[in-house]
């Protein structure tokens, strides 16, 4: 009943557990902010057809216009990511922090020795 006071939906109680580290949810947020900005970007030249990404001419402004839509979907799912990655980081800073607080707590109970 307590926990369920504390989340207001059925949908978050039963999602509130770290599935990833602290170091792991960190990795993975800027890995997804860095894959996010590089597709977009290449997204962005393929669909503006800039000579400097094929030099060659070998892609057809069709297959170019493909890769670009495909850069595009790739960020989005980057984007997904990014936001499971920072969800699981607030997770686990909450996690230690109630961990934290219960180990303060459990130092300031006075111990009766008898």
């Amino acid at each position: 009943a307590e926990y369920m006071g504390r989340h207001s939906s059925s949908l978050t109680m039963g999602l509130s557990w770290p599935i990833c580290g602290l170091k792991s949810s960190i990795c993975c947020s800027v890995l997804s902010a860095w894959g996010i900005l590089m597709l977009f970007f290449l997204g962005a030249l393929y669909k503006g057809h800039v000579r400097y990404v094929d030099p060659t001419n070998a892609m057809s402004p069709e297959h170019e216009s493909h890769t670009g839509s495909g850069c595009f979907i790739a960020g989005a799912m980057y984007c997904a990511t990014l936001a499971f990655s920072l969800w699981q980081l607030k997770l686990t800073r909450e996690k230690m922090a109630r961990q934290e607080a219960a180990l303060l707590a459990n130092e300031r109970t006075p111990i009766n020795r008898q």
